[in-house]
């Protein structure tokens, strides 16, 4: 090593020795601010830029996505971590003040004007009548409960994340119980399911997810669909699947941050109950009969454009077996 390149090595060491110590540098911009200012006329090589936050994330997106991550899962991949990321929060800023919540009187339009919502599995039952939806498919009707009957609202809540529990425990109750197919007005049972549902799902969310509700659980490999433009037909051949097998099944079905559960009976008739607020209503079960899911799937579509303003672009349904 020549004279120069001796001296101009040991300038460099001397600085990095005493001015780093008088200086603070936060970030690798800042840094090389700092080192082209003191040491004109030099360069800077960094062998590696070490990038944990975006490295981890997609670690854990290429995780969920089976190790392949592509553009057709991207975005169930993000929604799940980032349910989980809600999850994690909400769990965090739940206070004591929250988890036992005081019987609250709910206030409805019609002919029953006011019940009484206990947490002791013993509601009272509010009668809400089927109707047709507005899209044209004759095949699906759907129920459309009171504003304080949703995952959000229900005893008071202000905002819950517990939807995918709560499609879990339904699911579950409908495949151990005796569910029929909902009618022109809501039968008292499954009036109770729902509102149980809700309640239990937010109980073992607020508990910090006890797994004594949803113990004994077996999914099949979670199916992606990408949706271009407004052709569902890949997910509607997959319920279309289920409900040939002529078998009681359910699947969760996770969209935009959303849960919701599906239903299938023998006969091939199907539901969909989703626990979200509807902006001035609450939660909202539809039924189709057999041979129309083509028409349920439009109707969560149509659905999420009216009450969310957004399309549906990215989709996943795991069918879910209870054991126990």
């Amino acid at each position: 090593m020549d004279n120069s390149k001796r001296a101009r090595a040991a300038k460099f060491l001397a600085w990095q020795t005493f001015d780093l110590q008088r200086v603070m540098v936060f970030g690798f911009k800042q840094f090389s601010s700092y080192f082209f200012e003191n040491f004109p006329g030099y360069t800077l090589s960094p062998l590696r830029l070490s990038i944990s936050h975006l490295e981890s994330l997609f670690g854990t997106l290429k995780f969920h996505a089976h190790g392949s991550l592509s553009a057709g899962n991207y975005g169930s991949s993000l929604g799940r971590i980032q349910l989980r990321q809600e999850l994690k929060l909400t769990a965090r800023a739940t206070s004591h003040d929250q988890k036992s919540y005081r019987d609250q009187e709910v206030h409805i339009s019609g002919p029953t004007s006011v019940s009484t919502l206990n947490t002791d599995h013993q509601q009272s039952y509010i009668e809400i009548v089927a109707h047709f939806v507005r899209y044209g498919y004759q095949g699906v009707k759907e129920f459309i409960f009171p504003y304080q009957i949703s995952q959000s609202t229900f005893q008071g809540r202000q905002g819950s994340s517990a939807c995918t529990l709560i499609a879990l425990v339904m699911g579950f109750k409908f495949s151990s119980e005796l569910i029929g197919e909902p009618k022109k007005v809501l039968e008292e049972g499954w009036f109770g399911h729902v509102v149980s549902s809700i309640s239990e799902g937010n109980k073992i969310f607020d508990e910090c997810f006890s797994a004594a509700g949803v113990r004994g659980l077996d999914d099949e490999d979670p199916k992606d669909f990408f949706i271009n433009g407004y052709n569902f037909q890949d997910v509607i051949s997959n319920v279309r699947e289920r409900a040939n097998m002529k078998r009681k099944s359910v699947g969760i079905f996770v969209s935009g941050g959303r849960t919701v559960v599906v239903l299938v009976w023998e006969n091939g008739a199907c539901a969909i109950f989703d626990s979200h607020r509807h902006l001035q209503y609450g939660c909202i079960l539809s039924h189709s009969l057999p041979s129309k899911e083509n028409e349920l799937i439009l109707w969560l579509a149509k659905t999420s454009q009216k009450f969310y303003s957004t399309s549906i672009q990215y989709a996943q349904i795991t069918w879910v077996e209870y054991n126990g």
